[in-house]
């Protein structure tokens, strides 16, 4: 694989950047595979600017793949599961494509500033889908 350097004068396209990411990151991840290297790593890399693909990390699992290992990702990837299948239970339509369109945009651009939205909307979600539960319930019970 061709590394470009920071003062490389050549263009790199996305894809480029993000197969370089992957090497990367897979390279980091064969030192500590399981449990990553702590929280905060790939910021610190990110910060370092000492490697051009480690510049911004353009995806949540690269990032979770580097501070949290193999273990992490799969504590991630079930948390969103679980995520998935409550809103799908419980809100019915909106909960699907709100999860996966959700989960698409974090790994495609790797905008993790966004999480705490995304929990508050899906807890919002589910509240007023409870709430309305509650309320036909009573309705339903006082005719």
């Amino acid at each position: 694989m061709i590394k470009y350097t920071l003062d490389s004068p050549f263009y790199v396209s996305p894809n480029v950047m993000r197969m370089g990411q992957f090497y990367e990151v897979l390279e980091l991840l064969s030192n500590s595979p399981l449990f990553g290297y702590g929280w905060g790593k790939s910021k610190e890399l990110i910060t370092a600017q000492d490697n051009m693909y480690l510049k911004s990390l353009e995806s949540y699992w690269f990032v979770v793949l580097i501070d949290t290992g193999i273990t992490g990702l799969i504590i991630s990837m079930y948390l969103f599961y679980i995520i998935y299948r409550r809103l799908a239970e419980i809100v019915g339509f909106i909960g699907k494509p709100y999860v996966l369109s959700y989960v698409a945009f974090i790994t495609a651009t790797g905008k993790m500033q966004t999480m705490p939205f995304f929990i508050i909307t899906a807890t919002l979600l589910l509240k007023s889908q409870e709430q309305e539960s509650q309320r036909s319930f009573v309705l339903e019970h006082m005719v």
